[in-house]
């Protein structure tokens, strides 16, 4: 390992070692061991991690532990030393699993370091759920082979970090890895770009992004120059070769039936099929949720945020989450960033990520009931009763008092949206997640229980007077919008009424 990287690991170690010394304590404590160490001989880890971690064990004679083996691709990365009181413990019957997890931690925390160096971003699985441990299983036996990978997986989903941890436990984990997106619409851009991609890549690998976003042509000129050899640029006799570098490849749809259905390329799909792993979806892998969230507060967050309260953590869980990984990331780095308090707590995700919350849950006797019960939200607006709305969105719960008070004037939902400080797609979408209506059927039942109110005090009110008075400037639409609510046209209701004086 080279000089440069070592100084850079020693500085990393400073400021992140405590957070893989938090995960392997929190691994140890899951499994009821009190007091380790973990001694590491492998040369890999020179400089990147301590050789000896100890765990509450600091005064404890060395004759007081059993040593077992930790390893990872049948390599030996040390021994995890446990009390041998505590391992005689009945409860502690999977000391091989654990060594396992301890391994597969510190290669994550290697591989973060790596990949942070030689591909310059920090991308890392989190979590330990049995799905994950599953897919670093296949990780750890794809990084000992050297031939193509298919990752497939839904929108969204951790691709490049699988890619870059197959690399990162290669026996090319320092040679380049090159990630081509694919975007392009343009053929000679595409095969530009995979030239350049494979002459960077020589030696490493080459992960090819969302394989499946390619055209039939496009497709075809991968094929070509999978079995090429490409000239560098400037060179009359050094050739760079597609065999000479590893591909991996991504999709969101399984490739066999795209090539069932004549939309990918047999050939190419052949030329790939080596091994194959298909992501999970984070909706289905609910208990890496608060992993994930602890890496990304580390990468995104302000120095004074810390975690989030458990109420907090329990929103996120309970959404489906259908853009993955990606969405809750997106999703974090914007409540970290507007969060005013160390600790993010229900109102943070409500104000700053209100898709993600299910409102019922937050006032659900009083969400249900308003769905159940139209008139009573329309009963509580027009008595304004704005206290019962406190349990709401805050933006909803500002819109809702703008309506009471203004119901009866001009109102569109950009107006609304305008001095409820939010967005109108977003007001439209708390209206209907939360009430299960939009405003315009809540601003029509308004105004026509308004109207009625005026036609009872005053029978004798033209109806052309009192459909201009609650907001109504189409009589005819008027007219229509009462009978549908009412059952009868505002003429019969004022004439019932007239009867009863």
């Amino acid at each position: 390992m080279n000089e440069e990287y070592t100084e850079i690991s020693q500085a990393f170690s400073v400021g992140k070692f405590s957070v893989l010394q938090h995960q392997l304590t929190q691994t140890l404590s899951d499994n009821n061991f009190e007091s380790a160490s973990i001694r590491l001989i492998d040369s890999s880890f020179d400089n990147v991690i301590p050789s000896e971690i100890r765990f509450g064990c600091e005064s404890e004679p060395h004759s007081n532990f059993v040593s077992y083996p930790i390893l990872y691709r049948k390599r030996k990365l040390g021994d995890l030393r446990l009390q041998e009181r505590q391992v005689s413990d009945p409860r502690n019957r999977e000391v091989p699993a654990l060594a396992k997890r301890i391994a597969l931690i510190l290669k994550r925390f290697q591989a973060t370091e790596l990949k942070s160096h030689y591909i310059g971003k920090e991308l890392c699985l989190a979590g330990y759920s049995e799905h994950l441990l599953e897919l670093e299983h296949f990780i750890e036996k794809a990084a000992s082979a050297n031939c193509p990978v298919i990752i497939g997986g839904p929108m969204g989903s951790e691709s490049l970090a699988v890619a870059s941890a197959i690399h990162c436990n290669s026996s090319v984990s320092e040679q380049p890895f090159v990630e081509i997106r694919c975007v392009s619409g343009n053929d000679r851009t595409f095969q530009m770009q995979i030239m350049r991609g494979v002459r960077r890549a020589q030696g490493g690998s080459i992960f090819i992004n969302s394989i499946d976003e390619l055209s039939l042509e496009q497709q075809n000129i991968l094929t070509e120059l999978m079995s090429s050899q490409i000239q560098a640029k400037g060179e009359n006799r050094l050739r760079a070769s597609a065999s000479n570098v590893r591909i991996l490849v991504s999709t969101s749809k399984p490739l066999e039936g795209l090539v069932a259905s004549r939309l990918f390329s047999r050939r190419l799909y052949s030329e790939l099929n080596f091994l194959q792993v298909w992501l999970p979806p984070l909706a289905q892998r609910k208990e890496d949720i608060p992993s994930i969230v602890e890496k990304l507060l580390s990468k995104y967050c302000h120095p004074q945020i810390r975690s989030l309260t458990p109420e907090a953590m329990t929103l996120l869980q309970n959404y489906h989450w259908p853009e993955n990984y990606e969405e809750l990331e997106r999703v974090i780095a914007r409540i970290s960033t507007f969060a005013e308090e160390a600790t993010i707590d229900v109102s943070d995700v409500v104000d700053f990520a209100p898709e993600v919350v299910d409102f019922k849950s937050l006032a659900p006797s009083f969400a249900e009931n308003i769905r159940q019960n139209f008139e009573g939200l329309v009963d509580i607006l027009l008595k304004q009763e704005f206290e019962v709305l406190q349990g709401f969105h805050p933006s909803l719960n500002k819109a809702l008092v703008f309506l009471a008070e203004n119901y009866c004037q001009e109102i569109t939902l950009s107006s609304l949206s305008s001095n409820a400080f939010i967005s109108p797609s977003h007001l439209s979408f708390l209206f209907k997640s939360t009430l299960g209506t939009s405003f315009k059927p809540l601003l029509a039942a308004m105004r026509i229980e308004r109207a009625k109110s005026i036609l009872q005090e005053r029978p004798n009110a033209r109806i052309t007077d009192v459909s201009l008075e609650v907001g109504f400037g189409d009589l005819s639409h008027f007219e229509k919008i009462f009978k549908r609510l009412t059952g009868m046209t505002p003429r019969d209701y004022k004439n019932h009424w007239k009867k009863r004086y």
